[in-house]
């Protein structure tokens, strides 16, 4: 069922906010844009040549929120990531719309396993990797939009901007990503708790990627 791995994620993301999040003004922001993009997953807007999902539009804004109160460095750094991100992604939607008999796997699964790694090595922390996860998939589906009206190019139907299968390939992303970052928590955790113990200097102030 097309949706189920995003709305699965989505709703993780709101059970994680709500009760592990230590302010309560971004608590409530975050959540409620998580349960506008649940709501808002089914509607969609016709445009030229294609339709654009309203979850898509959410996620782009709330990926550029992502940023606001972060260094120069890191905002430049997510910037070009998602530049990175929307580059591959849209390039895979111009492969397996057009020519998808050269790929070896189905569109999600190559997808989600590039996407996830280019996340996972290239961003500094959770909060940058989704920042950039949700606009480089947005503006990459985007540019491949616009190739097709540029080109006027025979596709396989309409195109859809955010569609459930692509939030689907997003959403198993996303649960990559926060999973590599619970991994990297857990064992910057188990080495200070080591390091304690074998009378090596606190190392607490040290910024743990999460």
């Amino acid at each position: 069922m097309d949706g189920f791995w995003f709305l699965w994620s989505a709703w993780l993301t709101v059970l994680y906010i709500s009760f592990f999040s230590d302010s309560k003004r971004s608590s409530f922001l975050y959540v409620s844009l998580a349960l506008s993009v649940i709501i808002c997953s089914g509607i969609v807007v016709p445009a030229p040549g294609a339709a654009v999902g309203c979850s898509a539009v959410i996620l782009l804004f709330t990926g550029y929120l992502l940023l606001t109160h972060q260094a120069k460095t890191d905002v430049f750094r997510t910037l070009a990531l998602s530049l990175c991100a929307a580059l591959l992604y849209g390039w895979l939607e111009f492969v397996y719309f057009y020519e998808p008999v050269w790929m070896l796997f189905s569109h999600k699964t190559t997808s989600v396993v590039l996407m996830s790694t280019l996340l996972i090595l290239t961003g500094r922390s959770l909060r940058l990797r989704t920042s950039a996860l949700f606009t480089g998939f947005f503006q990459g589906q985007v540019g491949f939009w616009f190739y097709t009206i540029l080109t006027v190019r025979p596709g396989g139907g309409i195109y859809t901007v955010g569609g459930m299968d692509r939030l689907d390939i997003l959403g198993l992303c996303f649960l990559s990503a926060a999973g590599f970052s619970a991994f990297e928590w857990a064992a910057a955790r188990i080495r200070e708790k080591v390091l304690r113990q074998a009378g090596v200097p606190s190392v607490a102030g040290k910024k743990v990627n999460a």
